[in-house]
């Protein structure tokens, strides 16, 4: 994660690594945390950066344990799954209880 100045795995300039997006969302998260920009950001556009960001940190941690359970021995495994498993269900936690408030705040203006 993070800036790379040099590229040595061969990649061309410009692209981002999944990891350096995760990265820069929690950079946004913490910039916003402060009061101030966040009051300047305002209380929906805040929710809707942190659903965004915090997911996509989640997705990358997912990655990254997923991409590293195969081939690496069953001790490795047995050691990630509950990780694995947690960032799976976790984002999808997250996004049910998001649609679900979305589905009530529908039905309450619908009444």
């Amino acid at each position: 994660m993070g800036a790379r100045a040099l590229w040595p795995d061969g990649q061309q300039p410009g692209l981002v690594h999944f990891g350096d997006a995760a990265a820069a969302c929690a950079y946004a998260l913490a910039l916003f945390s402060i009061a101030h920009l966040r009051q300047i950001l305002g209380p929906q556009l805040w929710k809707l950066l942190s659903f965004v960001a915090m997911n996509y940190i989640a997705l990358a941690f997912a990655d990254d344990f997923l991409s590293s359970l195969p081939g690496r021995g069953l001790r490795h495994a047995v050691l990630y799954w509950p990780f694995a498993a947690l960032a799976i269900a976790g984002p999808a936690l997250r996004f049910a209880a998001f649609a679900k408030a979305i589905y009530a705040r529908a039905s309450r203006l619908a009444i």
